[in-house]
């Protein structure tokens, strides 16, 4: 995504959270382009009220786990990959990302 583009969806999701401040995929979403942007801590905060929101969700806890990691927050980041593994015992991925 260019940055126009990246622009345009950043104003674009920040509509869709005025009008449902509890869409977790928007909030996923915004958290993504945060962290491109490298605003590791606002990623943390959006990523975290998604997971918080979608609890039974390992990609929306495996997203929160990167933007701890992006923001330094290791420990944190390992609990957050632990519950990303509970959420999605299945996704070989999750497990693979707790072990590195």
């Amino acid at each position: 995504m260019n940055a126009g583009d990246s622009a345009t969806a950043e104003l674009l999701l920040q509509r869709v959270l005025m009008a449902d401040p509890r869409n977790a995929e928007a909030l996923m979403r915004l958290g993504q382009i945060a962290m491109e942007r490298g605003r590791a801590g606002e990623a943390v905060e959006l990523t975290g009220r998604a997971a918080r929101l979608e609890r039974r969700s390992g990609d929306r806890h495996w997203a929160h786990a990167t933007a701890l990691v992006a923001a330094g927050r290791f420990e944190d980041a390992i609990k957050a990959y632990r519950r990303a593994v509970l959420a999605s015992p299945e996704n070989a991925d999750l497990h693979n990302n707790l072990g590195v």
